[in-house]
């Protein structure tokens, strides 16, 4: 008896068989269960393919081979304990979630039940609070848990990114700026259609903070970029200290001279509404 499973991001069916020989990518020859691969699994599938229309294609692997390979996979964590994470999934491999069917998977998005090794620190997997792991899919229509997960990252090492447009521009982006940190207004009624944090996976609407957020250097890296970019010309100022690009940003930006956008790569804490930058680029209109 042939297994399909299909994703709905990618509607091309792969026909499984008792003839399928699946590995676990990286490891020996040694043979694992065609069940071992569940939805959210990243396989490499040989087999026949043939076209089923225009926009969908089947491949049969059932005399063939499918090699299982750990897929990374942003999440929120709703939940936490010695054993492991309680997941409301936010993508599978790069892909929405919305975009795969858990139907008969034994697992949900929603809840999905992570277990963690020994070695894994979970102090700073906080409830809400996105993480990463990395690892292995339980066997489909299984029991908890849903993932087995050999690695994770947590909002400590998952770089954030800030990006705000003013639309046509705005001469007061800022609340407050100086040597120390820039406060970010999020009641500007200029802010366009781009004002979000991507952590991970999760976004957060900068427009719906109750409290705006502070972009300050990150003191600790040795690689830091600060730039102000001139769209007009097309030019770039590049600062490798915080403290000159404030400098000759205080002389820019002066009142007639618009910011029309900014982006932010570092690390977002959410309880203080604080960005730890370890690159800042503001975009003027000269």
């Amino acid at each position: 008896m042939m297994v399909s499973k299909r994703s709905l991001a990618a509607p091309t069916l792969v026909n499984l068989g008792p003839n399928t020989l699946v590995t676990e990518f990286g490891q020996d020859i040694t043979e694992i269960s065609p069940q071992q691969i569940s939805v959210g699994s990243t396989i490499d599938a040989f087999g026949v393919a043939s076209s089923l229309s225009s926009s969908n294609a089947i491949l049969d692997a059932s005399a063939g081979v499918c090699a299982s390979i750990p897929p990374r996979r942003p999440v929120s964590s709703l939940a936490q304990d010695a054993g492991g994470l309680n997941m409301n999934l936010a993508s599978l491999g790069g892909r929405a979630i919305a975009a795969f069917d858990f139907v008969d998977s034994g697992a949900d998005a929603s809840q999905y039940v992570v277990s963690t090794t020994a070695g894994l620190d979970l102090s700073n997997s906080t409830v809400g609070a996105p993480v990463i792991v990395s690892g292995l899919t339980s066997p489909f229509g299984a029991a908890l848990p849903n993932f087995s997960a050999s690695t994770l990252l947590d909002p400590t090492t998952i770089n954030a990114e800030l990006i705000v447009d003013w639309g046509t521009g705005t001469a007061a982006p800022f609340t407050t700026y100086d040597t120390s940190s820039i406060d970010l207004n999020v009641h500007n009624s200029s802010i366009g259609v781009r004002h979000q944090i991507q952590v991970g996976a999760q976004l957060i609407n900068v427009v719906g903070l109750s409290s705006d957020p502070l972009i300050s250097p990150n003191t600790t890296s040795a690689n830091t970029v600060f730039t102000i970019g001139h769209t007009p010309t097309a030019t770039m100022e590049n600062f490798n200290t915080y403290a000159a690009f404030i400098t000759q940003l205080q002389t820019e930006l002066n009142g007639t001279v618009l910011a029309t956008g900014i982006t932010a790569v570092g690390q977002y804490t959410v309880s203080g509404s604080s960005f730890s930058a370890t690159s800042i680029t503001l975009f003027l209109n000269k």
